[in-house]
C-alpha cells in the first residue's frame, strides 16, 4: 500500500482491497488516520474464496476505466501505470499489459534489479502448466502468449467484453491462463510494457498446494472457455492423464449449462482460430504426453528452458499441390509445436509460389521460405539454410519423402537429449506406392543405407520388428534430422557436390571420424514414394549418375588416411574419376585439415561396422 501511495496515483483513482476473510489482523492498519483519508475501499469475503473469485469481486467494485490487478506481496516504482497505459492505449484498449516483474528484497522491500527481470509466459505442455519465457515481437510490439498474474493491467471494457475472470474457478491458478489465451483468440493483445518495473515477493517456502482435483478443475475450464471443441477434445487426452482427473470432470458434468453458456458467449466474440494462437506462439497443445514426462528430459533440462527449436527445411517441390499437402503435413499433421518449415528455393525459381499465394497459410508465422540469387541446388541450398536457421536441429526432407507418423520430431528429440553426441538421425523408411501406401512386398527396413561406394560392402543390422534406436554408419534419403552445431562445424554437405542426391555418407563418416554418433530410429515411420524413388535411381542423365557415384567415393577420397582404400575405391568409379580430378586438390586440403582434428582413422570405422574391403 506504501509503495502504491508514494508513487503518486493519478488524479482519480482508487484502491479496492479484498479481504479473503483473513484471520491475523492484516488489515487493521488501514484504520489509522495515515490511511483512512486516502482513497481506498475494502471489501471482505464471508469465507476463504481464492485470489480468482475475490479479483472479479474487486472488478465488480472498481469504478475506474481502467483496472489493475496487483498481488499484495508486490512494491511498484514510479511511472509504473503510465507505461502500461501508454502501452494499452496504442492497441486501442483492446487486451491487457504487463510489467517486468523483479524479485524484492524482503529487508527493505526495494527491487532486486541486480537478478533481472522477467516478462512473458506462455503454454509449457499440454497439461496446461504455464512458464515464464522470452516475449516475441508480433507487429512491432513485444507480445507474451499468457501472464504470470501478479501484476497486469486491462481496460473495464475489454473486461466486460470478454466477460471477466472466470469466478467459477477455485481458489487461484489457471486465471492466468484462461483471461489472455481468450483475449487473443477474440481479437485483442497481451503486451509487455518493458519499461515499467513491478517486485514480487517469492516465497521460499511455498503455501499449502491446491488440491489436484481442484487445479485440473480450473485447467478443464480454461480449455473449455478458450478453445474450439476440436483442441479442447487433444486438451483432454493429455489432461485425463493427471491425478484426480475423474473428481475434476464430474465437477464439470455437473455444471455443463454455466459452462455452456460462458462458451456461447464466448464463441459470439471470437475474432481468431485455435490454430493462429498455436502457430504464433509454438504452443504444446498437440504434443504427446511421453514427450513431457520422459526422466530424462526432467534430468537433462530444467523446468523453465523452452523446448529445441527445429527448423524443418524442404526444397520447395513443383505443382501448387505438392506444395500446399508439405506445408499441411508439417504444420498440422505433425504434432511438435515448436518447430517452422522453411521452404527453400534456388536462384532460378526467387519467385512466390503460385500455389501459397491465395492460401491462408501464407502468413503462417511457422512458415519460411528462402530464396537464393545464385543456381543452388540439394545440399548447397541446405548448407544455406542451416547457416540463416536459429533453430538447435535441422531435419531435411528430400522430395518424395511421406510424414508416416506424426510425432516424429518429439520421438527424434528424446533420442537426441538421451545421446548428447549425436549428430544425425534417420527413421524406418517404407516403399510407397503412388496411392500413398505401403506397396505389399516391398515394406523394407530401409532406416539404414549401407555403404555403397564400390569394393566396400557390410551387412545390414536392425531387426525389422524392433523399434529401438541403433547405431547406423549412414543413413537413407528419407529424412536427415541433424545437431545444427555439429553439422555446421563438419561444414555440413559437401560443396563440390553440385547435383544428385545430398553427400549424406560423406558427412556421416565425418560425423564418425570426429567423434559423433548417427542413429537410426526405428520407432519413426516415414514413406518413399516409389515413383519418386525410382526417378531419382534410374535417371538416364549420365551427368547425373556421375554426380551420384562422386558422392558416393567422396568419403574415401576426403576423409580417409590409408591411400591403399582411397586408390581402391577411386579406381573402380570410373565415372566419377573426372569430377575427382577437377577436384582433387580442394579434396586434398579438406583431407589434411579434417585428418588433423578427426578422434579416429578409417581403421577404427572398419572395425567398428565390420565393413569387408573387396579385392
Amino acid at each position: 500500500m506504501d509503495s502504491i501511495l508514494n508513487d503518486s496515483l493519478p488524479t482519480g483513482s482508487e484502491i479496492v482491497v479484498v479481504d479473503d476473510a483473513s484471520s491475523d489482523g492484516s488489515l487493521e492498519f488501514l484504520k489509522t488516520p495515515e490511511y483512512s483519508g486516502k482513497s481506498i475501499r475494502t471489501a471482505r469475503n464471508d469465507e476463504r474464496r481464492g485470489l480468482i473469485f475475490s479479483r472479479a469481486l474487486a472488478a465488480d467494485l472498481a469504478r475506474g476505466r481502467y483496472l489493475v490487478f496487483l498481488d499484495a506481496h508486490c512494491a511498484v516504482v514510479p511511472g509504473w501505470l503510465e507505461l502500461m497505459a501508454g502501452e494499452l492505449s496504442g492497441i486501442g484498449n483492446r487486451g491487457l499489459v504487463v510489467p517486468l516483474i523483479y524479485g524484492l528484497k524482503p529487508e527493505d522491500w526495494t527491487l532486486d534489479l541486480e537478478k533481472g527481470g522477467t516478462d512473458g509466459c506462455t503454454v509449457s505442455n499440454p497439461f496446461l502448466d504455464f512458464v515464464w519465457a522470452a516475449p516475441i515481437e508480433l507487429e512491432g510490439r513485444l507480445a507474451t502468449c499468457t501472464i504470470g498474474g501478479g501484476a497486469w493491467m486491462t481496460s473495464r471494457e475489454w473486461y466486460d467484453h470478454l466477460g471477466g475472470l472466470d469466478r467459477g474457478m477455485v481458489y487461484w491458478g489457471g486465471e492466468n491462463i484462461d483471461f489472455p489465451l481468450r483475449t487473443w483468440l477474440a481479437g485483442g493483445a497481451c503486451l509487455v510494457a518493458a519499461g515499467a518495473r513491478v517486485g514480487h515477493l517469492f516465497n521460499k517456502t511455498p503455501p499449502s498446494r491446491m488440491a489436484e482435483a481442484d487445479l485440473l478443475y480450473n485447467k478443464i475450464r480454461v480449455a473449455h472457455n478458450a478453445f474450439s471443441a476440436e483442441t479442447f477434445d487433444r486438451v483432454m487426452e493429455s489432461l485425463l492423464h493427471l491425478a484426480g482427473f475423474r473428481e475434476a470432470i464430474t465437477r464439470i458434468h455437473a455444471e455443463r449449462k454455466e459452462l455452456a453458456e460462458i462458451k456461447d458467449r464466448f464463441e459470439s466474440i471470437r475474432q481468431r482460430p485455435d490454430r493462429w494462437l498455436i502457430d504464433t506462439f509454438r504452443l504444446p497443445l498437440f504434443e504427446p504426453t511421453f514427450f513431457h514426462i520422459a526422466p530424462r528430459r526432467m534430468n537433462l533440462r530444467q523446468a523453465r528452458t523452452p523446448r529445441p527449436m527445429v527448423s524443418v527445411v524442404a526444397l520447395e517441390p513443383p505443382g501448387s499441390d505438392a506444395l500446399e499437402s508439405l506445408v499441411s503435413v508439417v504444420l498440422e499433421e505433425t504434432t511438435y509445436g515448436n518447430c517452422e518449415l522453411v521452404l527453400a528455393r534456388g536462384g532460378s525459381s526467387t519467385g512466390s509460389p503460385s500455389g501459397l499465394d491465395q492460401s491462408p497459410r501464407r502468413g503462417n508465422p511457422r512458415l519460411r521460405f528462402l530464396s537464393s540469387s545464385s543456381s543452388l541446388e540439394g545440399g548447397a541450398l541446405e548448407n544455406l539454410a542451416a547457416g540463416e536457421s536459429e533453430a538447435e536441429y535441422l531435419a531435411f526432407l528430400p522430395p518424395g519423402a511421406v510424414i508416416l507418423d506424426a510425432h516424429w520430431l518429439e520421438k527424434l528429440l528424446l533420442l537426441a537429449e538421451k545421446r548428447p553426441r549425436l549428430l544425425l538421425a534417420c527413421p524406418r523408411t517404407s516403399r510407397l506406392g503412388e496411392d500413398g501406401r505401403p506397396v505389399p512386398g516391398e515394406d523394407r527396413f530401409d532406416a539404414l543405407w549401407d555403404w555403397e561406394a564400390p569394393s566396400f560392402s557390410r551387412d545390414r543390422q536392425g531387426s525389422p520388428f524392433s523399434e529401438a534406436p541403433y547405431q547406423a554408419l549412414s543413413s537413407p534419403e528419407t529424412l536427415l534430422f541433424v545437431h545444427r552445431g555439429r553439422f555446421l562445424s563438419l561444414g555440413g554437405f559437401d560443396p563440390t557436390v553440385r547435383r544428385g542426391p545430398r553427400p549424406v555418407m560423406d558427412l556421416a563418416v565425418a560425423g564418425w571420424l570426429a567423434g559423433f554418433e548417427m542413429f537410426c530410429h526405428p520407432g519413426v515411420s516415414f514413406g518413399m514414394l516409389r515413383a519418386a524413388k525410382a526417378a531419382a535411381t534410374h535417371s538416364p542423365d549420365a551427368a547425373l549418375e556421375r554426380w551420384r557415384e562422386y558422392a558416393q567415393v567422396l568419403p574415401a577420397a576426403k576423409r580417409f588416411s590409408d591411400p591403399l582404400r582411397q586408390r581402391r575405391c577411386l579406381t573402380r568409379s570410373m565415372r566419377a574419376q573426372a569430377l575427382v580430378l577437377a577436384n582433387e586438390r580442394r579434396l586434398a586440403r579438406d583431407r589434411r585439415e579434417f585428418l588433423s582434428r578427426a578422434k579416429f582413422d578409417d581403421d577404427w570405422l572398419f572395425y567398428k561396422f565390420a565393413i569387408e574391403e573387396g579385392r
